[in-house]
């Protein structure tokens, strides 16, 4: 395989991004898929070989796929291209992908007011796992649970990301998914799949197809868990509870909600889209965050918010029903 690339280097960030047109030539046996527009896609039957031809801007490195036995689609939503990697015999469990990126593509781009590439790629990930993430241009969706309400919510919330942890950053580096990009990223996709589906903005938290984040930071307050936002190295390391989900995802994000209510839905997405525009290509901490939350209205964040982030806040609940588990 032959690949020519260009590069134009930005002046954000100490140049981490640029815009790149690459050309590759390939077997015809063998399918790439490139984080960029295909401008191209060309074969030759005699010679066996066949020319991609790919364009992007502000990515912050050039991500590539291949493999035989897969092959790239293309469809096109709200003027951004949507590429699908696959197996040539559609059987990896993707479904609906394409469909469900398309809507929440749409729907971005309506109520954010832009998406900032013309173009995302799609990937099958491990057969078993559960979830996505995102790279430069393309994300992944494992396959090991992929019905159609539960790509709603996955694909909303890869797309999210692009915003929050690609364009402004968690820890001064593209794709540092730290807890307050983890939690302003899953407010936006609920917020998303509560209007496509019609429900309320808080039936549909309690609601999820797989990942209940209000039960799963209530399990981590019973289960006496590290609480703590934040951690990484060798305090990481020492934590041996479930860290991603139940703090990472589930506290950071009911964090997030829990302020948003103090000044309602509308605001706090106009928020977010403020300081998606004022901080793109910027990291954000979350003393800054606090102090853009007060701005907006919040007088009391700073203080909220640092209660919450070093893990000795706690959330009241009301019981209304309890089961009998089946274990």
């Amino acid at each position: 395989m032959a690949l020519r690339a260009k590069a134009s280097m930005g002046l954000a960030l100490s140049d981490m991004y640029a815009d790149y047109e690459a050309t590759l030539t390939h077997r015809d046996s063998l399918a790439v898929l490139l984080g960029g527009r295909r401008t191209r896609s060309t074969r030759d039957a005699a010679s066996g070989y066949q020319v991609d031809s790919y364009a992007a801007s502000d990515l912050e490195g050039l991500a590539l796929v291949l493999g035989t036995g897969f092959r790239v689609t293309s469809a096109e939503y709200s003027g951004i291209q949507v590429n699908l990697f696959d197996r040539t015999a559609p059987d990896s469990g993707l479904g609906e992908v394409v469909e469900a990126t398309g809507a929440a593509l749409d729907w971005y781009v309506r109520r954010v007011g832009f998406f900032p590439h013309d173009a995302i790629g799609i990937v099958p990930g491990f057969a078993r796992g559960i979830g996505g993430n995102p790279m430069p241009g393309i994300f992944t969706i494992h396959r090991g649970y992929t019905g159609r309400r539960f790509l709603e919510e996955m694909t909303a919330h890869e797309l999210g990301h692009f915003y929050w942890g690609q364009g402004i950053l968690g820890a001064n580096a593209p794709g540092a998914l730290n807890w307050l990009m983890l939690g302003n990223s899953i407010w936006l996709d609920q917020l998303y799949v509560s209007e496509r589906r019609g429900i309320a903005f808080d039936v549909q938290w309690h609601t999820p197809e797989v990942f209940n984040m209000p039960e799963r930071f209530l399990t981590a307050q019973v289960g006496d868990f590290e609480q703590r936002l934040g951690l990484t190295g060798a305090a990481l390391d020492s934590v041996r509870t479930d860290y991603g989900g139940a703090i990472a995802h589930a506290k950071a994000s009911m964090g997030i909600l829990l302020l948003a209510r103090g000044i309602g839905n509308e605001r706090f997405l106009d928020l977010q889209r403020q300081l998606i525009r004022k901080y793109w290509h910027r990291e954000l901490t979350s003393v800054t965050y606090a102090h853009e939350l007060a701005q907006a209205g919040l007088a009391d964040a700073p203080r909220w918010l640092s209660t919450w982030e070093r893990g000795d806040a706690r959330v009241g609940y009301q019981v209304h029903e309890i089961r009998r588990g089946t274990e």
